[in-house]
């Protein structure tokens, strides 16, 4: 069997278990756990066994940019390819030395896999996945527009100490036109912020709201993939929702004052466990908590139609009706709008009895009457302050008379006008004379303008490349059993051309014969910027350049130190980033 037959079966074999893989992800756990999932910016060793397949995934966020990079450490062949969120398999080609490398630089939310099968030989393999994140923008409670754009968007949700389980609703709001088509919601993942698990990811156009509830006691990412068209959605935090709570059959109500359908008062009809408040609002103090198949008339409504005002038991609360668990009931589209600006909403419920007179006997009618108060908004008003002995301050007011124009003088370029140079041309001409036979010449000037057009421009100044700065020598401690990272800038022509780093492996035992006695040290660098082909890496007598492997030896405590010197050797503009990544693994 040809070598090219061996690997086109091979290709064949590991796409049909990438096929089984995709429908049945692997359990996603930590990298240091030794299998399951990548972490980004930290390397990782693995072992291909002949002939065998590994699997790795990791999990990005819309709009991260990455580089996967494979590094084998023996001489063997491999096939390698990564599937995307949507299925999509994009191949990792092996390169002349053996490595294969891939730069994303926008990347689709959701779950990445790798997939890795040897082919002639086995051996180890480097994984590096190396990549940045834009800072996520801090979600606050209550409701936030989201403007879904050309580019991806990111909140971090903290729940703060000793809050419980909350709940995310995101929406859509509803067409105001009745004919226009439902929308839905955009593409979005939801990850676990400290150890990146993927714990949602929805795709765009399947519905129309999500909610979800929230362990407490973690923090999250929420990320949202870029908007085919402008579209607003919108993202509501409820830090008091209730776990296990079923939501509703429909879309989660916009918030809009008014709302409720049918006829009659409105109330609030409740289904699960619900907070009433003492004002509009997360920050006011739970006057009560009503559980499932209780009813609560409605008073008054805030500004903004989210907080409904109720009669709890003679006692005036506040409930927030996009809970799940809230539904409205009645005609509440002319309920009164109390407006917090106005001051902090109060009052009292006085109820009447009202006999009416019905065939059979009197039936008692309750009436309701609310009386608000209010709490006017307090004005501060600074007054001067004189200090004896010190410079005195005179305000002065200057007022610019109605009559007095202000004259703004405003430059326009204008392209100067063509020079003209003139030059003289003579032309024989033939004039006949009447007393001669035959004609004369005579020259007669005639002037034609030649112009000439001299440009002008002022040129600009480009901004000076970016140069690093001088700095010390740099010491990389690898504790055994760990893996870990060093980095700087060097640049050229200016700046600082050169770092050196010592390399020293902790906790080793003294003894080689004991436990921790010897050791496995690996080296790789990497390098991110402008020429990174003008870099080099000298240690061990040898030259060595971005993204190899630099150190691959055993060790014992008497050998677990060393250096390498990082040198920008040439090129214009050269600005770049090496990273020295360590790996220390006991051998006995």
């Amino acid at each position: 069997m040809s070598k090219s037959t061996y690997r086109l079966i091979t290709l064949i074999i590991g796409l049909a278990i990438l096929a089984v893989t995709v429908a049945h992800p692997l359990p996603l756990v930590r990298a240091q756990d030794g299998d399951g999932l990548l972490a980004f910016n930290e390397p990782t060793v693995v072992t291909l066994s002949p002939g065998g397949i590994l699997a790795r995934s990791f999990n990005a966020l819309p709009g991260d940019s990455f580089e996967l990079r494979l590094s084998r450490l023996a001489e063997y062949t491999y096939n390698a390819v990564l599937v995307d969120p949507a299925g999509a398999a994009q191949p990792l080609p092996m390169g002349a030395d053996g490595n294969a490398v891939l730069a994303v630089a926008t990347a689709a939310g959701g779950t990445y896999l790798l997939v890795v099968q040897s082919g002639e030989g086995a051996g180890e393999m480097l994984l590096q996945l190396n990549g940045t994140q834009a800072e996520p923008v801090v979600l606050q409670p209550g409701q936030t527009p989201v403007d879904l754009i050309d580019t991806a968007q990111r909140y971090s949700v903290d729940p703060p100490p000793g809050a419980g389980p909350s709940q995310l609703i995101v929406e859509i709001p509803t067409p105001t036109d009745p004919a226009a088509p439902p929308n839905f919601v955009p593409a979005f993942v939801v990850l676990d912020a400290e150890t990146g698990e993927l714990l949602l990811a929805v795709e765009a156009g399947q519905l129309p709201y999500v909610s979800l509830t929230l362990p407490p006691n973690r923090s999250y990412l929420l990320g949202f993939a870029p908007g085919e068209a402008p579209l607003q959605a919108l993202v509501t935090w409820l830090l008091d929702g209730v776990p296990g709570a079923a939501p509703t059959a429909g879309p989660v109500v916009p918030v809009v004052p008014g709302g409720g359908t049918g006829s009659g008062p409105c109330s609030l009809l409740i289904s699960g466990n619900v907070n009433v408040r003492s004002g509009p609002g997360t920050n006011n103090d739970v006057i009560g908590t009503v559980g499932a198949g209780t009813t609560l008339p409605v008073i008054a409504q805030n500004t903004a139609g989210d907080w409904y005002q109720v009669n709890l038991n003679g006692q005036l609360g506040w409930v927030y009706t996009l809970l799940a668990s809230v539904t409205r009931q009645g005609n509440c589209t002319t309920l009164p709008v109390v407006s917090a600006e106005s001051g902090t909403p109060s009052g009292t419920i006085t109820g009447t009895v009202t006999p009416t007179i019905t065939p059979g006997g009197p039936t008692l009618t309750p009436t309701t009457t609310y009386t608000p108060s209010y709490t006017p908004s307090v004005t501060y008003t600074p007054s001067p302050t004189y200090t004896p002995g010190g410079p005195t301050v005179t305000p002065t007011y200057t007022d610019m008379p109605t009559d007095t124009p202000t004259w703004t003088a405003t430059w326009t370029p204008t392209t100067p006008p063509p020079t003209a140079t003139w030059t003289a041309t003579w032309t024989p001409t033939v004039e006949p004379e009447a007393d001669q036979e035959a004609p004369v010449q005579e020259e007669q000037a005639i002037i034609q303008p030649t112009f000439t057009y001299t440009p002008s421009y002022t040129p600009t100044t480009p901004p000076p490349p970016p140069t690093a700065p001088p700095d010390g020598n740099y010491t990389l401690n690898i504790p055994l059993d760990s893996t870990t990272s060093v980095t700087d800038f060097v640049s050229y022509p200016d700046g600082d051309t050169q770092d050196r780093v010592s390399w020293n492996i902790t906790g080793m035992n003294p003894n080689s014969g004991l436990s921790g006695g010897q050791a496995r040290l690996i080296l790789a660098v990497s390098c991110f910027g402008t020429g990174t082909q003008n870099v080099t890496f000298f240690t061990g007598g040898q030259t060595y350049s971005c993204g190899q492997t630099i150190v691959d030896r055993e060790v014992t405590n008497d050998s677990r130190t060393g250096s390498v010197l990082i040198t920008a050797v040439s090129g214009t503009n050269t600005y770049v980033q090496w990273v020295v990544t360590g790996t220390a693994s006991r051998i006995n």
